[in-house]
């Protein structure tokens, strides 16, 4: 179990640039929700995005080789045609 967080304010960094806009674009998501989570959910949210990273990459795979099979399968059916 995670410890508890004792300071759940973020602090400004000397970058000049306010953290509610960094925020916006995390995770590939441009959403002005973001700059209300706290640290807690935005832990929760990386582990979420990796994990939805990780599936999009396997149906990704999937999908190429679906469409392997289909050329493949054309290509036969373009050969008995033609016999």
């Amino acid at each position: 179990m995670a410890a508890p967080i004792l300071n759940a304010s973020c602090p400004v960094k000397s970058t000049g640039q306010r953290p509610a806009e960094k925020r916006r674009d995390l995770f590939g998501l441009k959403a002005k929700w973001l700059r209300f989570a706290d640290e807690r959910q935005l832990r929760r949210l990386a582990k979420l995005h990796v994990r939805i990273e990780r599936r999009k990459a396997l149906i990704a795979d999937d999908h190429a080789e679906r469409l392997r099979i289909q050329d493949c399968c054309v290509k036969r059916m373009q050969r008995e045609r033609m016999h």
